[in-house]
């Protein structure tokens, strides 16, 4: 929709045809009176005040610099710049420099992150070649397995081969060095030649019986190669005290409740 005022240039033949090829709606306003088209009177009159402030530069200049800062001023009604409204987007000009810069401010946030995952976290490079342990995420055999770098396919990930020719993919948290000289298998093997302890059988009539008589005479020792193996010794303090009575407490009288029987 165009509003206009009654001039030649817009009554025209030429413009008529031209809005309704492209269904543009063209309304006039009443003769002699602009107060009814004032929106467009009040951005003339904006331009005119603008392009008189303005010093250097021909004509051309001025009322470019105008539209350019017009263009990216808030409209009070709308809240947001014409740029915004027809782009989707605002115009950078030299204000833009004196804004906080966000590119920056993220910049600082990541390495404010960074400091404080370094303070508890291992420092880990690997080279190509480099011979790592690898881990092994198979639900049978060793935890971890030898190989060694063969790519690198991120800043943190790399391409290991096995010993037994595989290649896998890690990140540098599931890679360790690996300092052992040859390939030997960095969990100990377990020896099926190692026997366990035997079991010693005791017969009771081996062992020494203690003797609770008053007689003065000492417990018999114990012999042979039980003996020697236990180093059994009868001692008189091993003996329970026969004369031992245990701790008594007073009774209390329990009286029988005087229940309430209206």
């Amino acid at each position: 929709m165009i509003v206009s005022d009654n001039g030649s240039c817009f009554t025209s033949s030429e413009l008529k045809t031209f809005c309704e090829m492209n269904g543009i709606r063209h309304v006039t306003t009443a003769p002699y009176h602009p107060a009814s088209n004032g929106l467009a009177e009040r951005a003339v009159q904006t331009v005119k005040q603008g392009v008189k402030r303005m010093r250097d530069g021909n004509l051309q200049d001025k009322v470019s610099r105008f539209l350019f800062k017009y263009r990216i001023t808030p409209q009070t009604t709308t809240g947001d710049t014409p740029s915004q409204l027809l782009m989707g987007r605002s115009l950078r000009s030299r204000m833009d420099l004196i804004h906080p810069n966000l590119y920056q401010r993220v910049q600082a946030k990541q390495e404010q992150q960074k400091r404080q995952h370094d303070k508890s976290s291992v420092n880990r490079s690997f080279d190509l070649g480099d011979k790592v342990f690898a881990k092994n995420f198979a639900i049978r055999g060793q935890k971890w397995l030898i190989g060694h770098i063969v790519k690198k396919t991120g800043p943190i990930s790399f391409k290991v081969k096995l010993e037994n020719g595989n290649v896998v993919r890690r990140h540098q948290d599931q890679i360790r060095k690996c300092h052992l000289s040859n390939s030997a298998n960095p969990l100990p093997p377990k020896d099926t030649n190692i026997q366990p302890p035997s079991i010693i059988e005791i017969d009771a009539h081996d062992l020494p019986v203690a003797d609770n008589s008053d007689s003065d005479t000492e417990p018999p020792q114990a012999v042979g190669d039980v003996a020697e193996a236990y180093d059994v010794e009868s001692n008189a303090s091993d003996v329970p005290d026969l004369d031992y009575t245990p701790k008594s407490y007073p009774k209390r009288n329990r009286k029988r409740p005087d229940y309430y029987r209206p």
